[in-house]
């Protein structure tokens, strides 16, 4: 008979740690009203299917919150701001910032009123008194209301007549509509507790407050994975805080769980040699991390067909024994693309024809593994969270589908990692584990932006200060607590959070929020330990004066055209223009184009295409200059021909050098051809066509400026 596909789900729960330094108030809802709407409804759904299993991770910094809010010690400017008669200016402000902050097709207009004020939302943001107080009341009751999940509301007495009701809410409407938030965040452990106490679910964490472990390490290793990125110096160096994430991690969880986690998801399922081997040390059986970091460490692309699927999936579909000083740890790799299904794409779908979708992916991995004795495991791992705001139902009808499709299949069988692991002995080793994260197997998305590096040299120089405050307090019992305080300011700020939104790839609507308190834990940490401010934690790191913004380097650069997975020095040297893939917390890790480099020497400019995904219809490379247009240069499909240029509808013949392999193009066109001259302004932007329609380009707008 065989082995069935053994698939793991493993559902990540994550939020910033939003307190603000010694106060009880958070500045943003979002671990409420997730909890609201997600973390208890993803529990009490499965537990509705007992043949489905799945794994689950929780960021310990995420459940203290949870505690806090169930506990009724925790506010935040949703819950206090409605119990006011009037608001000032600034408060008027943030209400609207928060209050538009929601997916208005699929929550925000399961209300009339709520579509009425989105409608106004262009004219009220222009003049925030276009608005009055019972129309400020009602963006803040139903901001609470509609970012609750609907099975509560209809289920809830007091939520479904305050849904009946739709309008002219009062502050005490608002009370209720909290007051259930605060039972429904009591609700989310204990409900994961009973799923893993009957053996459906697994429970991991990642370390304490969210940091990308490699980077706490040594910032320096961020160019294991690329050589060219920008980082501070000297480099944030302090690999005994990684420990310490992880270790207070675990015994946080040990005392909400009552027993210590088997698995670890590492923040951004970031790793390094250093970093498993602190997961190793700590009693961590095994982690996640995604296909790129495999394909990287063992020297190996993940190509896929024109159906997506791997050309060779016993190599990814199965778990790996990762030596270290401490012992072998296991790695287990999901299926970025499965996952990426899921966070970024079947939301565009029918609920059904999006299940139908994913299990019909899953066969036909079965059958093309064709090696039925041999037990292979999918892992589909992605936010628990964030996705289901953009689908249909709040993500029930679909994940209900896929459920129940699981769990009636003859040949696809769900299982925990753990639970794998304990079956079936692990035969893979990988003798070398690179460097990265699941966006593009690097670490760009943390490190490497002039915002990064202000902000990474803040906190390493807040962190040195604190040591120096240690070695002079030595053996000062007294003085203790003091250190501890300051040092736990200083692990809030490390989390990977706040570097997520110093990337110029992503942006939301409160960036200036969390540049706050990023900034408010590094000044809380020189105020605990009796310092002075330093005017860099003061000064505002996001909306810096172009004036200031570090320039880069010219891209004087002359590459061998070989088209290699990964960029050679040459290229390495070169601007790099890559995707904003995120407008909020989620970031696809397969954008059609994941990186244009663009370089030049005395005779050509050079440009290389790092592509997330097969393409198969046309790209083409646009080029203006500073009198207009200097060609269109075509480039087919792999194996289909070679690039043709057309300058003003007609076909230009272009001594073009040009290698296209796998998901990588290079191409080096002439200058004298384009008529680009010391100090031209060279514009770029590449489009990728469908049937002759553009679907996607690069910038998506105006082209990218390079002077020559």
């Amino acid at each position: 008979m065989g082995h069935p596909l053994y698939i793991a789900f493993v559902w990540h729960h994550h939020q910033p740690y939003y307190r603000e330094p010694g106060r009880e108030t958070y500045a943003l809802p979002w671990v409420r009203v997730h909890a609201a709407k997600d973390y208890l409804f993803m529990a009490e759904l499965l537990a509705e299917y007992p043949e489905v299993k799945a794994t689950f991770n929780f960021v310990p910094s995420l459940l203290e919150q949870l505690d806090a809010y169930a506990r009724g010690r925790a506010e935040d400017p949703m819950t206090l701001l409605g119990r006011q008669a009037s608001w000032s200016e600034e408060e008027k402000q943030l209400i609207l910032n928060l209050g538009f902050s929601i997916n208005w097709q699929h929550l925000a207009f399961l209300y009339p009123r709520y579509r009425e004020l989105i409608q106004r939302r262009d004219t009220v943001l222009r003049d925030p008194q276009v608005f009055g107080e019972q129309d400020y009341r009602d963006l803040i009751a139903l901001f609470n209301l509609a970012w609750t999940h609907p099975r509560y509301v209809r289920e809830d007495a007091r939520l479904r007549a305050l849904a009946e009701k739709g309008r002219d809410f009062t502050p005490e409407d608002i009370e209720t509509i909290v007051a259930v938030h605060r039972e429904l965040c009591a609700r989310v452990i204990p409900a994961y507790r009973e799923l893993e106490e009957k053996g459906q679910v697994e429970l991991t964490l990642s370390p304490y407050y969210h940091p990308i472990l490699p980077l706490l390490v040594n910032t320096d290793h961020a160019r294991r994975a690329t050589p060219d990125i920008q980082v501070p110096h000297p480099p944030f160096h302090f690999p005994e805080d990684a420990e310490t994430q992880v270790r207070e991690g675990m015994a946080f969880y040990k005392d909400v769980f009552g027993h210590a986690p088997a698995g670890m998801w590492p923040s951004e399922q970031a790793v390094s040699p250093e970093t498993v081997e602190i997961l190793r040390r700590a009693g961590i059986r095994w982690f996640i991390s995604d296909e790129a970091i495999l394909g990287r460490s063992l020297d190996y692309y993940f190509a896929r067909d024109e159906q997506e699927q791997v050309y060779e999936p016993h190599r990814l579909y199965r778990p790996y024994r990762v030596p270290t000083a401490a012992g072998e740890i296991v790695g287990v790799f999901r299926d970025h693309t499965l996952s990426d299904k899921v966070g970024f794409v079947y939301m565009h779908y029918p609920p059904q024809q999006a299940a139908e979708d994913l299990i019909v992916r899953l066969q036909t991995i079965y059958y093309r593994l064709n090696a039925p004795d041999t037990p292979r495991l999918v892992v589909i791992a992605l936010d628990g969270e964030n996705p289901w705001e953009h689908y249909e139902g709040n993500g029930e009808p679909f994940l209900r589908d896929v459920y129940r499709r699981l769990a009636a299949h003859p040949h696809l069988k769900t299982v925990t990692v753990s639970e794998f692991l304990d079956r079936f002995p692990v035969d893979a080793r990988l003798d070398r584990l690179a460097t990265g994260s699941w966006i593009n197997g690097d670490l760009t998305t943390w490190i490497g932006d002039p915002e990064h590096t202000r902000a990474w040299s803040v906190l390493r120089d807040a962190r040195q200060a604190w040591e120096e405050r240690a070695r002079l307090w030595q053996n000062n019992h007294e003085r203790e607590d003091t250190l501890r305080r300051a040092l736990r300011h200083l692990h809030i700020a490390e989390a990977s959070d706040w570097f997520w939104w110093y990337s110029r790839r992503n942006t939301s609507d409160q960036d200036v929020l969390f540049d706050a308190l990023f900034r408010a834990n590094v000044a809380a940490a020189y105020q605990t330990l009796g310092l002075p401010v330093p005017s860099a934690v003061t000064t505002p790191i996001v909306g810096r004066p172009a004036a200031e913004v570090e320039q880069l380097p010219p891209p004087l650069i002359t590459p061998p055209l070989d088209a290699s997975p990964d960029p050679t020095p040459h290229w390495a040297r070169a601007h790099v223009l890559r995707p904003r893939t995120s407008v909020g917390t989620m970031q696809t890790a397969q954008a059609p184009i994941q990186a244009v480099r663009v370089g030049y020497d005395a005779r050509n400019v050079y440009v290389r295409l790092e592509l997330g995904q097969h393409v198969p219809g046309e790209i083409v490379v646009s080029l203006t200059g500073p009198s207009g247009e200097l060609g269109d240069v075509l480039i087919p499909p792999c194996d289909h021909g070679r690039p043709v240029m057309w300058r003003y509808g007609h076909r230009v013949d272009v001594p073009m050098r040009f290698r296209c392999r796998r998901r990588v193009v290079e191409l080096a066109i002439p200058r004298r051809v384009l008529g680009v001259y010391p100090g031209d302004e060279v514009g770029i932007r590449v489009g990728i066509f469908r049937d002759g329609v553009l679907d996607h380009a690069l910038p998506p707008d105006t082209p990218y400026r390079l002077r020559v």
